[in-house]
């Protein structure tokens, strides 16, 4: 099965990335974040959660998510390597 992208996505990716990261600064502790405590929370909820936040709080949060949304596309990714190595010895 092969996944075709539109050119320039993958880049598009990359920059969306950078700008992420780019916006999170200074030493922050993404441990210290409250709104990572339920994963399943509806976004509006979210939404009315961190609306009260300093920029330093949001900074926080945003970083914890992030490392949650990193942490989730390496284990996708490493379960995909591993199903594509088993197919290739069957």
């Amino acid at each position: 099965m092969a996944i075709l992208s539109p050119p320039g996505f993958a880049q598009e990716q990359e920059e969306e990335s950078i700008l992420i990261e780019s916006t999170i600064t200074g030493d922050v502790d993404p441990s210290q974040a409250v709104t990572v405590e339920d994963l399943k929370i509806p976004v509006d909820q979210l939404e009315l959660l961190v609306k009260p936040l300093s920029l330093e709080e949001l900074q926080t949060e945003a970083a914890a998510w992030f490392l949650l949304l990193k942490d989730k596309a390496v284990e996708i990714s490493t379960t995909e390597i591993a199903i594509k190595r088993e197919n290739q010895i069957i």
